[in-house]
């Protein structure tokens, strides 16, 4: 502790002395000492707040206050506790992503952004990521993982491996290259190269590749490697054989065993691998990419009551906005599978809830998640409630065909004619060589006796259809 006290001596002199140690306030405007904190707490390393305090003490020569210095402390043991979280952090993302659970992984990121600060952390956020297709997320979490670890081996190779999936072959070949020049007995390197000649039209080096990797080792990144290897060859039987090896090799593992259920599905093997996900459900209840899974093998299979059971399950398990978004758009599509658009208007409505409470359309998504409900709306003749949603839309995206021809709908059976005729005469504004809107809108000037603009009417939409009888049908 006397070593402590002895590093934290801050100036009593002159303001700017105290203001060079980080104390005290320059021209009577106080010095934000938390934002200087927060600001060293940013740094990776995990004593710099204690070099900076080091920094601090050598501008002036008294010791520091008894207030100061416990303030000091206790920082420094807060830092040194938020490490320690972290960790643990890490090691539940590490966990979660070694049974296949990709989603909470995802999860994780969404509810503990510190883990950003980990490289092993963002290297699992990329796998997960390029397991759910966000290619995008997957390769800046992937480049994010190199410059907090640029020297890992492994780090670099799942690098190499996101730049083989969104196909930069060559700039992956390179590094690959370089990593096994390094690293000459790295099975998984080896794999990830044969995958990537391959992918580059030179299947006798990359089978090469590929036996040097099955020689220097079978583990799981090289056997999955293997299937890949299969489907690029165009090898069905091929891939379903090195997926039930697989298995066989690690038969408790529940990753392999997700592994294993989706080459299932994929070859339409549809029982045996809702097979595979009920046994990892039974050994985890909430495997959540279980659970998705399954949902979507009984979805495919026709078998829309299990699918949506299972699918709700996985709602209930949701933490954030984008889960709950994206398990209840699974769930709104499997009803309308079946033409259930009740239930599908259900879910679609628990997805806009929080647009429809704060009345705003901000960007793409939320206009095409309210425009899919709509839909849903307008098919079970819920008019009133289907205007009002695609107001929304029309309050941010005011040239919306879609929206304005489903309003027009909406206006039309609420017996609101001229407000119809408006829209139909937005929309061909914006696009005039559409026949049906010219039809629409004459029906309606005849309803409101405008009998010679309905004319009119006719008589360009038989010109356009006359025209392209593909485009009008």
């Amino acid at each position: 502790m006397i070593g402590i006290a002895e590093r934290l001596r801050v100036s009593t002199g002159t303001w700017e002395r105290r203001r060079l140690a980080g104390f005290g306030r320059q021209e009577c405007r106080p010095y934000n000492f938390f934002d200087w904190i927060a600001k060293h707490r940013e740094r990776r390393h995990p004593w710099g707040l204690w070099c900076r305090l080091e920094v601090c003490a050598t501008a002036g020569r008294c010791m520091a206050s008894p207030l100061r210095y416990f303030l000091c402390v206790f920082l420094i043991t807060q830092h040194a506790a938020n490490a320690g979280n972290i960790q643990s952090l890490v090691s539940e993302v590490q966990r979660l992503s070694s049974i296949g659970d990709h989603e909470a992984v995802v999860q994780m990121k969404f509810l503990h952004p510190e883990l950003s600060q980990s490289a092993r952390a963002m290297e699992c956020f990329a796998f997960a990521d390029q397991d759910l297709r966000n290619m995008k997320n997957a390769m800046a979490e992937f480049a994010g993982a190199e410059r907090l670890a640029p020297t890992d081996v492994q780090i670099q190779t799942s690098l190499v491996y996101g730049l083989y999936g969104v196909g930069s072959h060559r700039e992956a070949l390179y590094r690959i290259s370089r990593i096994i020049a390094k690293a000459p007995k790295d099975a998984r390197a080896r794999a990830i190269q044969a995958l990537i000649l391959q992918q580059m039209g030179t299947a006798k080096e990359a089978q090469t590749a590929m036996n040097e990797a099955e020689k220097l080792g079978m583990s799981i990144p090289v056997w999955e490697a293997k299937y890949n290897f299969a489907i690029g060859n165009l090898d069905q039987a091929g891939t379903i054989r090195v997926a039930d090896a697989y298995l066989k090799a690690f038969p408790n593992d529940l990753q392999v065993r997700m592994f294993h259920g989706k080459a299932m599905r994929n070859a339409g093997k549809l029982a045996i691998a809702a097979s595979d996900f009920q046994k990892v459900l039974k050994a985890n209840p909430n495997h959540m990419s279980a659970l998705t899974a399954l949902a979507d093998a009984y979805r495919i299979d026709g078998k829309i009551k299990q699918s949506v059971e299972y699918s709700e399950r996985r709602l209930k398990l949701a933490r954030t906005f984008q889960e709950r978004r994206s398990t209840n758009r699974v769930i709104a599509e499997t009803y309308e599978k079946v033409n259930n658009y009740a239930a599908a208007a259900e879910a679609r409505e628990r997805m806009i809830a929080g647009y429809v409470k704060r009345k705003e359309c901000r960007d793409e998504w939320q206009m095409k998640d309210i425009l899919a409900c709509c839909r849903d709306l307008v098919a079970l003749k819920r008019w009133k409630e289907a205007e009002e949603r695609l107001n929304l839309v029309l309050m941010r995206y005011p040239e919306s065909s879609e929206a304005l021809e489903k309003r027009a709908q909406c206006y039309t059976n609420l017996n609101r004619l001229d407000e119809a005729i408006k829209d139909y005469s937005r929309l061909i504004e914006i696009h005039n060589d559409v026949a049906p809107w010219y039809r629409q809108r004459a029906s309606l000037l005849k309803r409101v006796g405008r009998a010679k603009d309905a004319e009119k009417d006719l008589k360009q939409a038989k010109s356009l259809e006359a025209s392209s009888p593909e485009d009008n049908p």
